[in-house]
């Protein structure tokens, strides 16, 4: 799917660098959802916000070490993303940026860090 995702994903969709290397290990159940809900919002069938997503508390956003989880590259800069979707399964997110008419993805995997799941 790498090689492919700007053909799979031509308008709407782009994929911070960091991707690449979550979706080798990610489960394949949890990766057909997260594609499909993808090409779901690249094909104009649904909005993001038609999904169940919400940004970090301000106490992530607040916590250095927290927040380090959620900085991905954009346009070779690294910046903070904390808006989620969190309908995948096994409590998988994909981590998202809207920016103009596109829309970066900066992380598909398991549930970040939180200060009380001690996981930094």
């Amino acid at each position: 799917m790498w090689n492919k995702r700007d053909e799979f994903f031509p308008q709407v969709i782009v994929f911070c660098p960091e991707v690449e290397r979550q979706i080798k290990t990610i489960d394949k159940t949890v990766f057909s959802r997260a594609i499909s809900t993808l090409r779901d919002i690249e094909l104009k069938q649904k909005k993001i916000t038609s999904f169940d997503w919400s940004p970090e508390s301000q106490s992530v956003g607040q916590n250095p070490k927290l927040k380090q989880h959620r900085m991905f590259t954009i346009d070779g800069k690294q910046e903070f993303i904390e808006n989620h979707i969190k309908n995948l399964p096994s409590g998988y997110r994909i981590y998202f940026l809207e920016r103009g008419n596109k829309i970066h993805i900066g992380y598909i995997g398991k549930h970040l860090p939180l200060k009380q799941y001690k996981q930094y």
